[in-house]
């Protein structure tokens, strides 16, 4: 007979067996497959792609695609065509990136495309799309996700009439972020670029500031790439290299040679997100590069591309500038936000209105519209118009950015060849409240295109540092059941900066305590005539110690901006302890009753008393620990306080008030 819990081995195997099979069925399924046709040197290409594995809510899933064809050239459309001009082997690499998905990008194996004949000539030119960026672009396949790889697209050209050879700088891993951003795993170039090393001596005064990158440019509609702010501010090509280097602790130096003239050439760069960067999700990193068409001369062209930290790929989605802020500095400080939108729809959208969740602790007075895309200015105050503007609105924790008689293609209408026309965004800046608690922000926009239902966008935090808060602290601990007892202590504290609510608490203090104590007892010894000799002593002590007492941890929690209260343990000792006694022995004779008659008698005889001093001195006699609570009224924040706390010791005697004033920095 088959036993019962047999029959349960065998079912838990089974359903063990049966989902480890359905997981490496859908490891193996998330795989994109390059396909192509080839007509001598010009190829078509196509990919398959997985089932995309929808996120519950969100618009409809959707793949896009970044393509490179191993000759120096890219695409970024579904089906690319693309004509080789040199024959042989060329190495076509393909990233698909899963937007509104739950997977991860479905990865794809390189294929090998083999050109043996040049028939057909490439119609497209060089110099196609760099005209508007002044001869340097750069671009990204996708946001930065922890611990997924990013392509940067490099493109650098030649506008003059003569060949040119130079340099192109790219600066990574932002100084400002305690990780970094990326790590370089490949560079890949194709026209004999060679990277060699540098030495600059970075500036020691403060650098000249560039202002971070835009998602569209000036050109007409915005391109597939995240942009940037260009121009080198009239800036000599070392200052610029100084402060790069001052801003970014990585980079990667690049030698071109024989640039002809009208020619562009790209470079590719894979880099990896470190996965440390979950903890900046949200927050605005920049990478930057630096065209120097000659070499030895001092023309040259700064770009710097922006981009987001996210967690997921979606088009909709919301950033901050900082999203990890040091709390002493954020009195004049004005926080950048962008909100990023993508038209899905089948048609295009006359009317988007973004309502912005914002904290109170901003000031939407101090609102300032940096840039927006579709490009129009903003609305008047009270005259309703018909053209093309950007209108604002304050309501209850909200900023409301409405644009209003727009053309906004979506992604699924006919003859919309290009998903970046679809795609807008507005970049708007914030400054705190003057008197701004030090709790985190949150902020999260919804995206109402026309009458359609809100697509919600992923929250954007902002969390200050803790930073260090030093502080002095003076008192006296009063002990009750101590003779004449004096104790004075001063000391210093560390905690976070400014904590809004509960935070944790460390102290040393030293201090000087000194007590009395007194005893008293009789001495007797016996004399040869069988009477005594009797001291009636009476001893004094005086006992001074050098203290030390260790708070290791606190917790303390702010009521108000007025009273905190708190509770913790002690360690104390004393670090050195002299005891001084004087003892007085009064002496009496003392005899009793006897056979031959003598009766009982006690005589006082004062030239034979006599005093006695000692001192001894010890050091750490032994640890005493004690539970404490207390109360602190002032500014319990920041700045002075008073406090008192109550001591229950492990050792005699029990029970310790402590009265203090503090100053936290």
């Amino acid at each position: 007979m088959i036993r019962p819990y047999f029959i349960a081995i065998i079912c838990c195997y089974l359903q063990h067996h049966a989902i480890a099979q359905a997981l490496k069925s859908d490891t193996t399924a998330r795989e994109t497959k390059i396909t192509y046709s080839l007509n001598d040197n010009e190829a078509e290409f196509s990919a398959i792609t997985p089932p995309l594995q929808q996120i519950q809510g969100a618009p409809a899933a959707f793949y896009t695609f970044y393509w490179e064809f191993g000759d120096g050239h890219y695409s970024v459309d579904p089906k690319p065509k693309h004509v080789y001009k040199k024959t042989g082997e060329h190495k076509v690499q393909l990233w698909t990136t899963n937007n509104y998905d739950n997977g991860k990008p479905p990865p794809s194996r390189p294929q090998k495309i083999p050109v043996k004949k040049i028939t057909y000539e490439d119609t497209q030119g060089d110099l196609k799309g760099l005209q508007d960026h002044d001869g340097l672009r750069l671009q990204i396949n996708r946001a930065p996700v922890p611990d997924e790889e990013i392509v940067v697209v490099a493109s650098y050209g030649n506008s003059a009439e003569l060949p040119c050879n130079g340099k192109l700088y790219l600066f990574y891993n932002e100084n400002r972020f305690k990780n970094e951003n990326f790590v370089l795993t490949e560079t890949r170039t194709h026209y004999g670029e060679k990277e060699v090393q540098e030495n600059l001596t970075v500036a020691m005064h403060t650098p000249p500031h560039h202002a971070y990158g835009l998602l569209a440019s000036a050109s007409p509609k915005p391109t597939w790439f995240p942009m940037y702010n260009d121009d080198n501010d009239g800036h000599t090509l070392q200052q610029d290299l100084e402060e790069s280097r001052a801003k970014y602790r990585s980079s990667l130096i690049l030698e071109f040679n024989d640039l002809e003239a009208g020619q562009a050439r790209n470079v590719f760069y894979s880099l990896k997100t470190t996965p440390e960067m979950l903890k900046d999700t949200n927050a605005i990193i920049t990478i930057r590069g630096v065209y120097v068409p000659d070499r030895g001369k001092d023309a040259h062209k700064v770009k710097d591309l922006e981009m987001e930290i996210v967690t997921s790929h979606d088009p909709n989605k919301m950033s901050v500038s900082d999203a990890r802020l040091n709390y002493r500095f954020v009195k004049n400080k004005k926080l950048q936000f962008k909100v990023r939108f993508q038209n899905n729809g089948e048609g295009p959208a006359r009317s988007i209105k973004l309502n912005v969740d914002t904290s109170p602790m901003f000031d939407k007075q101090t609102l300032e519209v940096l840039d927006m895309y579709p490009k129009c200015p903003i609305c008047p105050d009270s005259t309703e118009v018909t053209y093309s503007c950007l209108d604002t609105l304050f309501m209850d924790q909200k900023i409301v950015f409405h644009f209003k008689n727009i053309y906004l293609p979506g992604s699924n209408q006919k003859n919309v060849g290009e998903k970046d026309s679809t795609r807008g965004f507005v970049k708007y800046a914030l400054r705190f409240n003057n008197k701004v608690p030090k709790r985190n922000s949150v902020s999260r926009t919804a995206i109402i295109f026309d009458k359609n239902e809100p697509v919600l966008t992923n929250y954007s935090s902002t969390r200050f540092k803790p930073g260090l808060s030093l502080g002095a602290k003076v008192g006296s601990n009063v002990i009750a059941d101590l003779m004449n007892s004096e104790n004075y202590f001063a000391g210093v504290t560390l905690s976070p900066y400014k904590s809004y609510r509960g935070y944790w608490q460390a102290e040393i203090m030293v201090g000087r305590h000194t007590y009395a104590d007194t005893v008293s007892y009789e001495q007797m010894n016996l004399r040869a005539d069988r009477n005594y000799d009797l001291y009636d002593i009476h001893e004094r002590s005086r006992y001074t110690n050098t203290m030390l007492y260790i708070v290791p941890a606190s917790y303390r929690y702010n009521l108000n901006a007025f009273i905190g209260l708190g509770a913790g343990v002690q360690l104390s000792t004393a670090a050195s302890e002299t005891v001084k006694k004087n003892a007085t022995h009064e002496y009496y004779l003392q005899g009793g009753q006897t056979a031959n008659g003598q009766k009982p008698f006690k005589e006082r005889i004062a030239s034979q008393d006599y005093t006695t001093a000692t001192s001894d001195k010890t050091t750490f006699t032994e640890w005493n620990t004690a539970l404490f609570a207390d109360v602190v009224l002032g500014s319990s924040r920041i700045g002075p306080s008073l406090g008192v706390r109550y001591h229950y010791c492990f050792n005699e005697p029990n029970t310790q008030w402590q009265f203090y004033a503090a100053w936290k920095f």
